[in-house]
């Protein structure tokens, strides 16, 4: 995965969009795992941003008695889709509820996997101008952040690593 992540991210009518992408070499994992391993590195970064304050219990992230995040659970992308997962928007105290969605998609090219983490129609809390300068850049670090640690498990567990 190359230290520079693509990233993209608008505004429409429908709400937030971001796209941030990696390049994850020739991992040695199926899709679907590639896929639940990068879902399981962003609930782990979440909590870690919390300082272990908050924790994923039935797709939702707790601080106490607050609900931070609801999300629905990971589901495959629709068939048109290969290599990909998704998770519902469903609410919480740092985002309205539906119709956004987390998705990661894999692709193809040049013999590399790429992986794209991102959010659709998102409808943040926060008024767009605070949602741009405080909740952004920690979503973007987080991401980049469970790219990484993604990155460090595939290397690991490369067939040229192992004793």
């Amino acid at each position: 995965m190359s230290e520079q992540a693509q990233s993209q991210w608008w505004w429409t009518a429908e709400g937030f969009f971001l796209v941030q992408q990696f390049d994850l070499g020739q991992p040695a994992l199926s899709p679907k795992q590639l896929i639940v391993a990068i879902d399981r590195q962003v609930m782990a970064r979440n909590r870690r941003l919390t300082l272990n304050l908050a924790s994923w219990r039935e797709d939702t992230l707790w601080l106490g008695p607050i609900a931070l995040l609801r999300l629905g659970p990971l589901m495959a992308q629709p068939p048109d889709r290969v290599g990909g997962g998704w998770r519902a928007i469903r609410g919480g105290l740092i985002a309205q509820s539906a119709p956004g969605s987390l998705y990661y998609t894999l692709a193809a090219q040049q013999g590399r996997t790429l992986l794209s983490v991102g959010l659709a129609g998102f409808v943040p809390r926060l008024p767009r101008v605070l949602f741009e300068h405080l909740q952004l850049p920690v979503h973007r670090r987080l991401i980049r952040a469970a790219a990484g640690d993604l990155q460090a498990e595939l290397a690991r567990a490369a067939p040229d690593n192992r004793a």
